[in-house]
């Protein structure tokens, strides 16, 4: 028989507030307020001005400082994690956070917990900075005079050495040159940290496992910006049907970095300006990291035991769109439409039921249409009853995290009958003609609440949660 499943622990891990109390985080988000800026050093760089959601000065420890004093904290793992990339460390301190919310009890030697953990751009900013250090010490191996302190009276030597290797570079023989760099160094990966086995999307789940100890299935989620809602509704569907008895479940995202910020900029979906759903002149997100993880439980579990519960995972759908091009967005929202409906089917829900939905609303030109579109196929008339908000324009895009994030903003604003503003909504697009909450949060109860997202891949999901 399939169970019901319920949410008793929420761990935010995001720039907008961070914390057991979800304090600092709920009152941001339920009054609006705007925290992104612009990214340091990147306009130096040829990028331009892009708006990023970042934690400024982000220190582990003082999240842990508790833990370390009370001796409750396997001190090897810890001065491990503080290694780790940020994407890891984001996971586990959501983690760490949620399971602390839920108060869960469970045998460290003997449980079936399981931990699903959603990621799209791995650990990338570790990866880049490993690929930096190979190429200095294959330059510095390879050019001889580098290996001397750069000053202007070597100057002249290295430049004249460089200008020797420029035929090489030539595209036609790249192949030569690297058969130099090899006779040179010998095997160029050889100078790969052995820590690069962390810089996968997998590492996230096993290390909240192993730093918790937590024995059910651990699952890796990688579908997009769609990941963290996609790792939560796997996870509730493997409690539902008795798979495992609970998990920790959301996602994670450290996507600060050259390579995230040159590709997503050159693909224009970065904003210049503020981030601004439904906006004529929206111009893309605020690229952003952070964490968002939840505990999830079998209702009567979670009953017994006299947890907080926030709210129930009613349903869970999801769909793809099958396009050739992996960047593209149905403008019709069509499988985004299904993905509704077979939530909606899952939560034996009809469309007057839902008060709300967080939208994905990543401020791009085709994502808001698209979803205005699929909400008033799937909703009809009851889509001028529903309060909508996108909020991203407060969050920033954190990319595989984000559904985690977004799970949570649900679930607080079904516990507090608040419905949160899309903020910068100053010029509404007049295709995005819905209830979109513009710049001020709203009161409404809250019996239900869909939570939507889109990943690059065509990949469409759709949650429902209720009171």
């Amino acid at each position: 028989m399939s169970k019901r499943v319920v949410i008793t622990g929420l761990g935010p891990v995001c720039p907008n507030g961070v914390g057991i109390d979800k304090k600092e985080f709920w009152y941001n988000i339920s009054n609006g307020n705007q925290i992104s800026d612009f990214l340091p050093r990147v306009e130096q760089r040829g990028y331009g001005l892009v708006q990023a959601c970042i934690f400024k000065d982000f220190n582990l420890d003082t999240y842990f400082a508790e833990d370390r004093k009370n001796g409750n904290l396997n001190r090897k793992a810890y001065a491990k994690l503080r290694y780790d990339d940020k994407s890891i460390q984001f996971g586990v301190l959501a983690a760490k956070l949620a399971l602390e919310d839920s108060g869960i009890e469970y045998d460290p030697e003997d449980n079936h917990i399981g931990v699903y953990f959603g990621n799209a751009e791995e650990a990338i900013y570790s990866t880049e900075q490993a690929s930096i250090a190979v190429f200095q010490r294959v330059f510095k191996k390879t050019f001889k005079h580098f290996k001397k302190h750069i000053n202007p009276f070597n100057f002249f030597k290295i430049k004249k050495e460089l200008e020797g290797y420029l035929p090489l570079l030539e595209e036609e023989r790249l192949e030569d040159f690297v058969d130099l760099l090899s006779k040179t160094c010998g095997n160029l990966h050889s100078f790969t940290p052995p820590s690069s086995v962390n810089y996968k999307s997998y590492a996230i789940p096993g290390k909240i496992a192993s730093f918790f100890n937590l024995h059910g299935p651990g699952r890796a989620i990688n579908t997009g910006c769609a990941s963290g809602l996609d790792a939560i509704g796997l996870a509730a569907f493997a409690i539902k049907h008795g798979y495992i008895e609970a998990a920790v479940a959301g996602g994670s995202e450290a996507p600060i970095s050259l390579q995230a910020i040159s590709s997503l900029g050159n693909l224009g979906v970065l904003s210049k300006t503020l981030p601004k759903p439904f906006c004529i002149d929206r111009d893309g997100f605020a690229i952003a990291e952070g964490a968002g993880g939840v505990v999830l439980e079998e209702r009567e579990s979670a009953i017994k035991r006299g947890a907080k519960i926030y709210a129930e995972i009613k349903g869970y759908g999801s769909t793809n769109d099958a396009n050739l091009q992996t960047c593209m967005i149905d403008p019709y929202g069509t499988y985004l439409a299904k993905a509704m409906k077979i939530a909606l089917n899952s939560s034996e829900l009809n469309t007057d039921e839902i008060d709300y939905i967080n939208v994905h609303g990543t401020a791009t030109p085709q994502c808001e249409p698209a979803e205005t579109a699929a909400v008033k196929y799937v909703f009809n008339a009851d889509s001028k009853k529903l309060n909508l908000s996108g909020t991203k324009s407060m969050t920033g895009h954190s990319i595989g995290a984000v559904g985690g994030i977004e799970t949570i903003i649900s679930a607080c604003a079904i516990q507090e009958n608040i419905v949160p503003p899309t903020i910068n909504l100053l010029k509404p697009d007049p295709v995005c003609d819905l209830n979109n909450t513009p710049n001020v949060a709203q009161e409404r109860e809250i019996n239900n609440a869909m939570i939507l997202s889109m990943g690059f891949g065509g990949y469409n999901s759709a949650m429902i949660l209720g009171k």
